[in-house]
């Protein structure tokens, strides 16, 4: 159930959680042919979305890519200056975060 905007920014941060972790699979993946062009693609979106992960393994999987596709990639530029400094969280942004990484131990690990 949608609660308003507060919620459409914790969708888009899941949007660009998940976005992230595709793009991961795609540079990592095993037993498979790896894509780098899908990872830079989805760490281009899921980086534009707020994931500071994706922000750094941005310029890494581009480095991966071959020279004829780089050269119709172009590297863009991964960190905004706005994102330079932020205020810290307060007291909600905490508790939300200690409960995704309760999360993800349960879950993921």
């Amino acid at each position: 159930m949608y609660a308003g905007p507060n919620d459409r920014s914790k969708i888009l941060l899941g949007y660009g959680n998940a976005l992230f972790n595709l793009g991961w699979n795609y540079e990592r993946r095993r037993g498979a042919a790896r894509n780098f062009a899908e990872a830079v693609r989805c760490y281009r979106k899921s980086s534009k979305l707020g994931n500071l992960d994706a922000t750094v393994r941005l310029p890494i999987a581009q480095s991966e890519i071959t020279d004829e596709m780089r050269l119709s990639d172009p590297p863009v530029s991964v960190m905004p200056v706005n994102l330079w400094y932020q205020e810290p969280p307060d007291e909600q942004e905490w508790k939300d975060a200690e409960r995704l990484q309760a999360f993800k131990k349960r879950y993921f690990l």
